[in-house]
């Protein structure tokens, strides 16, 4: 097979890959409205009875439930809640959920008393509050263990070919393969080769000399560099040359690695040493 035809075959596959991850994200924005609107209509009727009020009247309600449904979504998109690279079943996406609620529910009850002088009850926002969080955050749970059912079936996922035969090699292996993880280890490649045949299932195919038959054999789609530092342009460049997606450990960098982080030039992003973190009496004192 022609390395134009490879290409092509990658460019199409990553498409495809894309087009699963940002589908599934639709269908979580619309479930997500759904969930908070349904969450303002049961904290409603919870509080004010099983019954239409006419001290409280449940069309004006629920225009402006709908209304900052909209905006409680916008606070998700402001916090990043649908991000393509992201888990929706990890702490710190939890985290962003609640942070989005608290802004959501604050814009209601400001919106509320901005567009309509009604009998409001404090107790609304707070039932709101804990059905939208309780119901939001399983929604996104279930989600990830849905797109971890469609990786074991192999649909939407990147094959991954490792470059390093080494203990970061095993660990990254190891946690991909328990997290049900898009990215999936078909093969290992070292620079130097290795004595042993295959790390947590996966085959070591060999040296990098034959790299472009293991990207064809194996149907690559990525490549995560683990180890060889001094090889990183060249495999840089065959990945861009090849269309393949491209990452390294930051242990790659060695003993450096927990001393550097990126950050942004005026637009521009830069790998930066860390400032030296400095002592507050260190500071009072002229130390």
């Amino acid at each position: 097979m022609s390395s134009q035809k490879i290409s092509q075959k990658k460019l199409k596959n990553n498409y495809f890959m894309n087009r699963i991850d940002v589908l599934s994200r639709l269908i979580l924005v619309v479930t997500d409205y759904l969930l908070i609107l349904g969450a303002f209509v049961l904290a409603y009727f919870i509080r004010v009875g099983w019954i239409l009020s006419t001290d409280f009247p449940f069309s004006p309600y629920f225009k402006i439930s709908a209304l900052v449904s909209l905006a409680w979504i916008f606070f998700f998109v402001l916090f990043r809640v649908y991000a393509l690279h992201h888990r929706t079943d990890t702490k710190g996406h939890f985290l962003r959920i609640f942070l989005a609620n608290v802004a959501g529910i604050a814009s209601f009850v400001i919106l509320f008393f901005t567009l309509r002088k009604l009998f409001f009850s404090r107790l609304i926002p707070i039932y709101t509050f804990i059905i939208a969080t309780f119901s939001l955050i399983l929604a996104h749970w279930l989600a990830q263990k849905i797109r971890g059912k469609l990786t074991k079936k192999g649909k939407g996922v990147s094959r991954v070919l490792i470059i390093g035969a080494n203990r970061a090699t095993k660990e990254l292996i190891k946690n991909l393969q328990e997290a049900n993880s898009k990215h999936l280890p078909v093969a290992i490649l070292d620079a130097y080769g290795s004595s042993l045949e295959e790390i947590n299932n996966i085959p070591i195919a060999g040296k990098l000399n034959v790299l472009e038959k293991t990207i064809e054999k194996y149907k690559v789609d990525e490549i995560i560099q683990t180890d060889n530092l001094e090889q990183t342009l060249n495999i840089i460049n065959f990945c861009q040359q090849k269309n393949l997606a491209y990452a390294m450990l930051p242990s790659l960098l060695g003993v450096f690695h927990n001393d550097i982080e990126v950050q942004t030039l005026e637009i521009q992003p830069v790998v930066r040493l860390k400032k030296p973190q400095v002592n507050l009496w260190e500071i009072l004192l002229g130390k």
